[in-house]
């Protein structure tokens, strides 16, 4: 299989059956459609040749419409997000969807970029996907359950989520802190041109 098919047409697919398979279990897929499609007709008019996106809902869409979609992807379910009217206590599920979508983006961003990457950028970047994938199905269950099962999910799953969140904050802390160091080093290297040239012979 092309790379270009299986990201469009494997993966893209797969990626938004199951965030549409949500929010027709919320009642809230067509209203999705419905403030979707009025950002999506504007950018049709457009006529770009980089990004030719079609209305929802997905049908006889080609690659490239998959890829405008995922181009748009972060923005448009973001935006319905941040306006649409969803049970607070389904909100694990909601920011679970926006670390897909994300995720995936930023993954088919890279893969698809001109730029030379380094592969384990790529790795990185899949195993970042793939965990969010995992943990957003792990949190939501099957979708065959009934909304009090998925807030009883959601109980069960916060202190996951508190230990996810300290976690990456402790991994965020150490990076940071890598960089400010290097940072502060590579000033005082460059006010200090002894010190400059003494690191040249280490």
């Amino acid at each position: 299989m092309a790379p270009m098919h299986a990201i469009a047409h494997n993966m893209t697919a797969h990626v938004m059956d199951f965030h549409h398979q949500i929010l027709s279990k919320w009642k809230k897929f067509n209203d999705f459609v419905g403030f979707a499609n009025e950002i999506i007709t504007d950018i049709e008019t457009f006529k770009l040749e980089w990004c030719k996106v079609k209305s929802l809902p997905k049908a006889s869409w080609i690659g490239e419409n998959k890829m405008a979609f995922v181009r748009l992807s972060s923005f448009l379910y973001g935006m319905y997000f941040l306006n649409a009217n969803i049970n607070a206590e389904l909100s694990i599920h909601v920011s679970n969807m926006k670390r897909v979508v994300n995720a995936y983006h930023a993954l088919v961003s890279l893969l698809m970029s001109k730029k030379s990457n380094y592969e384990c950028n790529g790795r990185d970047n899949m195993r970042l996907f793939m965990s969010t994938a995992h943990y957003a199905q792990q949190h939501f269950g099957s979708f065959t359950d009934s909304i009090n099962e998925a807030k009883n999910a959601n109980q069960q799953s916060n202190q996951i989520n508190r230990n996810a969140n300290d976690l990456v904050q402790k991994i965020l802390d150490k990076i940071y802190s890598s960089c400010l160091i290097n940072w502060i080093f590579s000033q005082l290297m460059a006010c200090n041109p002894i010190a400059s040239n003494l690191a040249r012979f280490q």
